[in-house]
């Protein structure tokens, strides 16, 4: 029980830095990251 929610984690942590680094150019999330600043 306890890999398979670590492996769900890691999958899940995985496509989140994915999805990061897809955004990354797009200004919209720039402006987001500044707004956070």
């Amino acid at each position: 029980m306890f890999t398979d929610q670590f492996g769900e984690k890691n999958e899940y942590l995985l496509e989140q830095q994915m999805n990061q680094r897809k955004q990354q150019p797009n200004e919209p999330v720039i402006k987001y990251y500044y707004d956070m600043m």
